[in-house]
């Protein structure tokens, strides 16, 4: 009837913008409502049985098909939130990644600007972390990821932020600094905390980490630039010795852009065949002959000329490079000795193979 058909936008509006509950409350008093034969003032007279049970059908199915909406449209939404979670946050480790980094940094410099304060961009990177997955395996390796996120999130303060860029690279943002000085306090409290031992496998495993720092707005640049700076200022804490930190500065900056630099003419180099083995004879004098060979690189450099490996290899170290430029030197070694022997020439060769080459998982 016309008088049922009222009910109708009480019950849907009450679902529709209250959730489940409230329209069940609603369509429970509405139902009250029809039973008692007062539901509106203007309809004095009572409801007849039929109006009350067709009623109260009409209103079942209302329930049914408006609750089975709201179902649809909760997990719906659990699912937006999911994904923008996905989106925002770091899987393994529950923090900020770095799509939300960039967020956090943009509100920390606006933040920075206004109170007229200080704060610090702090790249953080684990020492050694490589051999941690190529020992105990990466389950072993995410462990240790999760342990160390733990950590950080326990030393700094409720405002500051820590994201996962990826691996075992980390950023934190230190807002609402007076002084430099709290700037290092922290840190040292940071790389203190790090350092305890991690328990794997019931085998106790000391991790350190290289912190690089650019401090705004002693360093007035950008948010992509303060990050740069800050991952400048993290090698060159590793470079002088790990399990330390170092803040950035601007004298330090030009050696840092050519050590970068030379790093990617390694690579370069290494592509394109620049690099050249020479062979050092190995003689029995008693003999008079040559028994073998030593086998010593050289870097044929486009600009630079005939490099010594002291100009080159102590950049690489403890590198993927060092370990892409091992892997060819074995290979051309080899290749050499081949050909030397399908000449007749009977020798051996030796070669140089850093330590943290040999200690690599995949090296044979």
């Amino acid at each position: 009837t016309v008088r049922i058909g009222v009910f109708f936008p009480f019950v849907a509006g009450a679902f529709y913008l209250q959730g489940a509950r409230i329209g069940l409350r609603w369509l429970l008093a509405v139902v009250a409502m029809i039973l008692a034969g007062h539901l509106l003032p203007w309809f004095p007279d009572a409801y007849s049985t039929f109006e009350i049970t067709a009623a109260c059908l009409y209103l079942s199915i209302l329930f049914a098909v408006l609750y089975n909406f709201e179902k649809v449209r909760s997990e719906h939404l659990e699912q937006e939130k999911q994904l923008e979670n996905i989106a925002h946050f770091d899987v393994l480790t529950g923090v900020p990644n770095r799509m939300l980094l960039a967020d956090r940094l943009a509100q920390a410099l606006a933040r920075t600007k206004r109170e007229q304060g200080l704060m610090a961009v702090c790249y953080l990177d684990l020492d050694g972390f490589k051999s941690v997955n190529d020992n105990f395996g990466h389950e072993a390796g995410d462990q240790v990821l999760v342990e160390v996120t733990r950590r950080i999130k326990e030393t700094i303060r409720e405002d500051d932020t820590v994201a996962r860029l990826g691996g075992d690279e980390f950023v934190l943002l230190l807002v609402g600094l007076q002084a430099p000085e709290e700037c290092v306090s922290s840190l040292h409290r940071l790389l203190l905390a790090i350092n305890q031992p991690v328990q794997l496998r019931e085998k106790s495993l000391r991790i350190s980490a290289s912190i690089g720092v650019s401090l705004y707005p002693e360093d007035e640049q950008d948010a992509d630039t303060l990050l740069h700076h800050a991952d400048q200022a993290m090698y060159i804490a590793k470079q002088s010795g790990k399990n330390r930190y170092h803040l950035f500065d601007a004298k330090n900056d030009q050696r840092a852009r050519s050590h970068h630099a030379l790093l990617q003419q390694i690579r370069h180099g290494l592509q394109h065949g620049e690099f050249e083995l020479y062979y050092q004879p190995k003689v029995d004098l008693a003999a008079r002959r040559m028994v073998g060979a030593e086998a010593l690189i050289r870097w044929h450099h486009a600009q630079r000329g005939l490099l010594q490996p002291e100009e080159f290899l102590r950049v690489i170290e403890n590198t993927e490079l060092e370990i892409e430029l091992g892997n060819w030197v074995i290979a051309s070694a080899c290749a050499q000795l081949r050909q030397w022997r399908q000449d007749g020439h009977d020798v051996e060769v030796s070669i140089n193979i850093s330590a943290y080459h040999l200690q690599s998982a995949d090296f044979i």
